[in-house]
């Protein structure tokens, strides 16, 4: 498999947090196991004044930000242990900072545009494209929004992956930001998001919309204490077999301790999202909003159709088939289909009738009893 992680910064040629460590390690581990995994990150200064032994440029461009074209050569670094192509943006890059300059915006605008630029000379040059591109954080998110809008005619196909390292940094910029994009056809599909997020150019909101699978590396758990919301640290990762497919806007959970495993062959298509530490067996599928509760373990071969969801902590056995907009609220220790649909109600009334449904049973056998002795 082709694989091209973007990120803005990869170890050990920058390191300012956790991001580089994971662009630095794991393409290498993937590169180990026999897939043809490449990077890209920013030409910056800081690399250039280190002296580091680089080849090319191997190609040069220009790149639209707005009303104006920016400058952009295309180098690979020597000695990395995995395949790098640094992007040299002298509007962007050549600067002493990595981060937190006032337009980091258009930085990123024009990385992400010389992500896909590079990506069309390996096409057309060195007859190489990915297979699937995998972004890291808000800084590489655009190039899903690229790929999947302005450039979908040449790379529509490419499977894309948006990793999310830091939640709390989400490249949020004024409105002004879609003009320099080049996105503004379709708007601001901030709008569309809620309070705190419309109203602006959010960099990774783009990326979740707009990425087939959507990791979030630093996980989303939140507990409450002493009357806020304190995050809960995510030690564990995603391990994903053989022949996993995930399609369209699925959210993967990391581990909070052990790993979040879906087994040789899960399908998981559109709209899936999957809790932390889940286990989904081999050759399971789901598809159609359906979402799975944190530490569920969940068998082989089982099924669950659109809207089902799937509370945490529970054990499903092998060869379950779940209906849709089915609840399943406790373990399923027998093989078989399983529905369920009950009319919402105020909480006191629903586990009323809800107690009055599961006795029904019961009392019909009595009424039977009752007719004998008449």
């Amino acid at each position: 498999m082709n694989v091209l992680f973007v990120a803005a910064e990869v170890a050990p040629l920058i390191k300012t947090g956790g991001l580089a460590d994971v662009a630095g390690a794991l393409p290498a581990s993937l590169r180990a196991l026999g897939h043809d995994v490449r990077v890209v990150m920013p030409y910056y200064r800081q690399l250039r004044d280190r002296g580091i032994s680089v080849e090319g440029p191997i190609a040069a461009s220009f790149l639209p930000l707005g009303e104006r074209d920016e400058e952009l050569r295309i180098w690979r670094a020597v000695d990395a242990v995995t395949p790098t192509y640094l992007l040299d943006i002298p509007a962007a890059f050549e600067r002493a900072s990595i981060y937190g300059d006032g337009d980091d915006d258009r930085r990123f605008i024009l990385f992400s545009r010389g992500v896909l630029a590079l990506m069309q000379q390996l096409r057309e040059v060195a007859g190489w494209q990915p297979d699937v591109v995998h972004a890291h954080d808000w800084h590489a998110a655009l190039v899903s929004n690229y790929i999947r809008t302005t450039h979908a005619y040449t790379f529509g196909h490419v499977a894309t992956v948006f990793t999310i390292h830091n939640l709390a940094y989400q490249g949020q910029f004024s409105t002004a930001t879609l003009g320099a994009s080049g996105l503004s056809e379709r708007g601001l599909i901030e709008n569309g998001m809620g309070p705190g997020t419309a109203g602006t150019f959010n960099f990774m909101a783009r990326g979740i919309v707009h990425s087939g699978v959507v990791i979030g590396a630093d996980g989303f758990g939140f507990a409450p204490f002493e009357g806020r919301w304190e995050k809960i640290a995510q030690l564990g990762g995603v391990t994903i077999g053989d022949d996993v497919e995930i399609g369209a806007n699925t959210c993967i959970d990391r581990g909070a301790l052990d790993d979040t495993v879906l087994e040789d062959g899960v399908k998981l298509d559109n709209l899936v999202q999957i809790g932390h530490n889940v286990r989904v067996g081999a050759h399971s599928a789901f598809a159609g909003c359906v979402g799975v509760a944190g530490s569920a373990r969940i068998g082989r071969h089982c099924t669950a159709g659109g809207g089902a969801i799937i509370l945490g902590h529970l054990e499903i056995v092998d060869h379950v088939n779940i209906s849709a907009a089915t609840v399943i609220t406790r373990s399923i220790h027998k093989a078989g289909t399983y529905s369920g649909m009950f009319p919402f109600d105020d909480n006191a009334s629903w586990e009323k009738n809800a107690a009055t449904l599961r006795q029904l049973h019961a009392l019909r056998d009595r009424l039977r009893a009752l007719e004998k002795k008449a």
